[in-house]
């Protein structure tokens, strides 16, 4: 799944708080929806029966789960999937130069 968005803050401050909320929200979704998959597709859970075997387990009752029932070490998953991606567009001023003497192209 692909979340994108367009987002315009006040500081640099204020857009690292919202970077690092964000990337601890991705971690948290991910870790779960690693778990959920895995009890559904190669535990044999109906979705109700995993999303009940989850309910209340904490990021350490989760590694366990996966570690011991799949062999999945979750810290080993790729980094973009438990922290996500971030693409940052940077303001760059550009000075065009002239034409040269010959009316070639700018540089």
């Amino acid at each position: 799944m692909f979340d994108g968005r367009a987002v315009c803050y006040p500081s640099d401050t204020a857009l690292r708080d919202y970077l690092a909320w964000r990337q601890t929200d991705t971690h948290i979704n991910n870790q779960y929806n690693t778990c959920f998959w895995a009890l559904v597709q190669q535990g044999g859970c109906s979705p109700a029966a995993a999303q009940e075997a989850l309910k209340g387990t904490d990021a350490a009752a989760k590694n366990e789960l996966l570690y011991s029932r799949f062999g999945i070490n979750y810290n080993e998953l790729p980094e973009q999937f438990k922290k996500g991606s971030v693409v940052l567009r940077q303001k760059q001023d550009v000075v065009a130069k002239e034409a040269g003497a010959d009316g070639g192209a700018p540089v």
